[in-house]
């Protein structure tokens, strides 16, 4: 790292704080600065650099508001064009029905009665893609557990969207952060077509948060007997955590 970038990334607090003193003074940047006894070489780098960053995040926003989502394509769906009903064009999610038979066998597994381990050992048997970067120019069919574990906690494969789950606090440099309301989020359900149903979803979220507290198996949910000697018992697992 050079002194010069040194340098700068110490600057860069100082100004930011100037910047946000003078957009709440109600003066132009010229008055401002001339108030203080700065010198205003014209065009400062910094402030349009600012100012580039604040136009993305209200981008961003006015996206974001109006359900216009930043969708890449990912396992279980293509990207591809669709008339926009404006003589033009647009992209939309499509699902790729080879990939969704692999997201569909995770919850399967899942549902009953499966670990992530065992799903991650019969995926990689399989030989089923990961739809990550190729390996030595042949698809990766290596799966991990991590990998199992983000597509069974990805909303988008019931059919909805959550955006904003990270933003980057600082634009220098690019480290993204978990938003825990620090930021708007926007939640869409049926953006799109979904590969699972929506309980299927839901299920699979009670077992993964059940096994924060050593849960083993399938999902559980309780019921009332309608039979028997038993009948209007309610039916449950003394050791569901979910």
């Amino acid at each position: 790292m050079t002194i010069y970038v040194v340098q700068n990334a110490q600057k860069m607090p100082i100004w930011k704080q100037r910047i946000i003193e003078c957009r709440s003074s109600g003066m132009s940047v010229k008055e401002w600065c001339k108030e203080r006894g700065l010198i205003l070489i014209y065009p400062t780098p910094v402030l349009f650099f600012f100012k580039r960053i604040g136009y993305m995040l209200l981008s961003l926003e006015w996206r974001f508001s109006r359900g216009r989502f930043i969708m890449p394509a990912f396992l279980g769906y293509d990207r591809v064009e669709v008339p926009d009903g404006h003589g033009s064009h647009k992209k939309e999610l499509q699902i790729n029905e080879d990939e969704a038979q692999t997201v569909r066998l995770m919850y399967y597994m899942l549902l009953n009665g499966s670990s992530i381990t065992e799903i991650a050992s019969t995926l990689t048997e399989l030989e089923r893609e990961t739809g990550q970067r190729k390996v030595n120019g042949k698809p990766n069919t290596r799966w991990s557990e991590g990998g199992v574990y983000n597509v069974l906690r990805n909303e988008r494969y019931c059919g909805d969207v959550l955006a904003r789950e990270t933003w980057t606090p600082n634009s220098h440099d690019h480290k993204s952060k978990r938003n825990n309301g620090k930021k708007n989020k926007y939640y869409q359900p049926g953006h799109h077509e979904a590969i699972i149903t929506r309980a299927q979803w839901n299920a699979a979220q009670r077992i993964l948060n059940s096994h924060r507290f050593r849960h083993t198996g399938g999902y559980l949910p309780m019921a009332v007997i309608d039979h028997g000697a038993m009948t209007g018992f309610i039916s449950i697992n003394r050791f569901w955590a979910g």
